[in-house]
């Protein structure tokens, strides 16, 4: 059996580092593979770029010889693929969705039911998800939850050496009600500093963060994957503002840094922590998110309980034991068609 995988997104690219992403588990998948990574078109308004270019990086993976096309970002690189299918009918086709709602095609519901229909196999990151994309495909039973994975062996472990709060990324980041919390404890006097990460691509964002925060917050703009895994080894807490969430790549590596961890109780957040890891505060509430980060910045005893928490959840994501999940759907799939 041979797997071909589509990603546009690439170690280093984005907030998260090399040691993190979807596209790991390519590594721990012990089968003959191949990776295709989309690249994108230079020409054309930015819809048409897209769709020529999730069309181009189909066509690349129905071509090469194997088994099964699996789509690692579905919003990104699956347009095509069903009609591509009927060509290359011996090949199985997996699609895996990080969006808490589809994004695949933006040509509408009936082309994107379609679509959906014509994968072998539906893999979401998150439990809503695997809700929402069992009520629109005609089989429910070939939509999955295969939880997100991380290289937990890899980092570093907090010593909570120092007193500070980390946020890193962008995506569905609820950041003003992040920065009035900072504020407020900022004006309370609590010995807590604060460090923003974010991507190159919105350092004028990043900016404005800054600018809008309390005078002990430091923004750190594209830094390279020492310095951010650094910046989880030395923080004592991490937080996380969502207005949704799936699978967070940030959640899950702060996770294998053993932090304590302050979340928006939206979307998957409870697919991947407990109580016991973390603290989750309601959406737009930003007197909650006050109260968890004062408590975390006094009680060291708690922060290491929760910390250790959070390791020992990370641990049983990963990404060695995710994808024995996926090499058991593959066959599956396989078995079923012969």
């Amino acid at each position: 059996m041979k797997v071909i995988y589509t990603t546009t997104w690439w170690p280093g690219i984005g907030h998260h580092s090399a040691l993190s992403g979807y596209q790991r588990l390519v590594h721990h998948i012990d089968l003959p593979k191949t990776l295709i990574i989309s690249k994108m078109f230079e020409f054309g308004p930015p819809l048409v770029r897209s769709q020529l270019r999730k069309v181009r990086t189909e066509l690349q993976a129905f071509s090469v010889n194997g088994d099964i096309v699996h789509h690692l970002y579905g919003e990104e690189t699956y347009l095509s693929s069903p009609i591509i299918k009927r060509v290359y009918r011996h090949k199985r086709l997996v699609v895996t969705f990080h969006y808490p709602s589809p994004r695949s095609t933006r040509l509408g519901p009936r082309f994107e039911q379609a679509s959906l229909n014509a994968a072998d196999l539906i893999i979401t990151v998150s439990k809503n998800q695997q809700t929402l994309f069992r009520s629109m495909v005609r089989d429910p039973d070939k939509v999955h939850f295969i939880p997100h994975g991380v290289e937990a062996g890899m980092f570093e472990r907090s010593n909570f050496s120092k007193r500070n709060c980390l946020m890193v990324g962008l995506f569905l980041r609820d950041y003003d009600i992040a920065i009035k919390a900072m504020r407020e404890l900022w004006n309370e006097g609590v010995n807590l500093n604060f460090d923003i990460v974010v991507p190159k691509v919105i350092a004028k964002k990043g900016e404005e963060l800054k600018k809008a925060g309390p005078p002990n917050l430091r923004l750190h703009v594209g830094v390279s994957d020492e310095q951010l895994m650094k910046l989880y080894s030395s923080s004592r807490i991490f937080l996380q503002t969502l207005t949704d969430v799936t699978a967070s790549n940030a959640i899950l590596e702060a996770m294998a840094s053993g932090l304590p961890i302050v979340v928006t109780d939206v979307g998957g957040a409870r697919d991947y922590l407990n109580e016991r890891a973390a603290i989750f505060v309601p959406k737009n509430n930003t007197r909650a998110v006050v109260n968890a980060l004062r408590t975390l910045a006094v009680d060291d005893e708690l922060c290491r309980r929760m910390g250790n928490e959070s390791r020992r959840l990370a641990e049983q994501f990963s990404w060695d034991k995710i994808a024995k999940t996926y090499l058991l759907m593959y066959h599956k799939i396989i078995d079923c068609k012969q």
